[in-house]
């Protein structure tokens, strides 16, 4: 497999998208499942309350430091790259030797 700068930056860029993003698609399905079952969400805490009417809005930032799990999806998906950018190469070769 050749390793060139297009194909370096297109994993690093997608692994360094996906463990940041990860922690804040979590965190708004969780605000947004608690609100649908009328709760109110904590942001301070993180969870859903229900025995509260109204807290003050405090979300934090939406570039979250990345936790274990995303770091693991990171991961997968930048193996998962590498390994179509393989057998691509492989394809591509096998094609050139048949014609």
């Amino acid at each position: 497999m050749r390793l060139t700068l297009s194909r370096t930056l297109t994993v690093a860029v997608a692994v360094i998208l996906v463990a940041v993003s990860l922690p804040a698609v979590r965190e708004f399905s969780a605000v947004d499942n608690c609100l649908d079952g009328g709760g109110v969400y904590d942001y301070s805490a993180s969870a859903c309350r229900h025995d509260v009417e109204q807290l003050p809005a405090t979300p934090g930032p939406w570039i979250r430091t990345p936790d274990i799990g995303s770091a693991s999806v990171a991961l997968i998906v930048g193996v998962a790259l590498l390994a179509i950018f393989a057998f691509r190469d492989r394809s591509a070769g096998n094609s050139r030797v048949a014609g």
